[in-house]
């Protein structure tokens, strides 16, 4: 009986030992693989190749004032027959009209709203639909206030934009509609701007 019992604990002992022993070894060898540099996938593996660098790049160069066919606040939507755009609005998240911004605004309490709320111009989400349009839904903001809260005169909320390339239809072809890239503004916030000076005598010399 006793050496039946100390035969127990030594197989115990030697069981606790090689787990023990495969814990070390687990540890070193996740180390090691943590250890090992990576390398970028080959773009065959990549996913969604066509969001390649160069286009997002190309993408993002939109928003720069140049002399281009994006207009600012319209991008390239000119060239889309009248009939084919046909954008509709759900509102997705508004806390009320200006008045209830503005008293938002200048509450302590409320200093730590987001910044579509505690904005000078503040603005609501909305989605954006167009049947001619792929994608058909896209999200954007509109402006809660024409004028800007804190400011009586001389300020206006205007509509901050980026742009995208997306696919709209353009014509229809023997009862098939064609499709063509299009660089479509999208309202991503509002900001406070100083009004434009008349064009006078007064500021045709400045």
């Amino acid at each position: 009986m006793w050496l039946t019992h100390r035969l127990l604990r030594a197989a115990r002992f030697g069981f606790g030992l090689r787990i023990n022993n495969m814990i070390v070894l687990l540890s070193i060898i996740q180390t090691a693989f943590l250890t090992v540099p990576c390398r970028e996938p080959s773009p065959f593996n990549l996913p969604q190749q066509h969001f390649t660098t160069n286009n997002i790049t190309r993408t993002s160069k939109f928003i720069l004032p140049r002399g281009s066919d994006i207009l600012p606040g319209y991008g390239t939507l000119y060239k889309v027959p009248e009939h084919l755009i046909n954008i509709k609005y759900e509102t997705e998240f508004k806390l009320g009209e200006c008045n209830d911004y503005r008293r938002r605004v200048f509450r302590e309490h409320f200093a730590n709203e987001p910044m579509s709320v505690g904005s000078t111009c503040p603005w609501y989400y909305r989605k954006n639909i167009d049947e001619n349009r792929l994608p058909k839904h896209i999200y954007d903001v509109e402006c809660v206030c024409d004028n800007c809260i804190g400011h009586r005169f001389g300020r206006t909320c205007q509509k901050i934009y980026t742009y995208i390339n997306v696919l709209r239809r353009t014509t229809c072809l023997n009862g098939v509609y064609e499709y063509s890239t299009i660089v479509e503004p999208i309202s991503v916030g509002c900001s406070c701007i100083r009004d434009p000076k008349p064009i006078g005598r007064q500021t045709m010399h400045l």
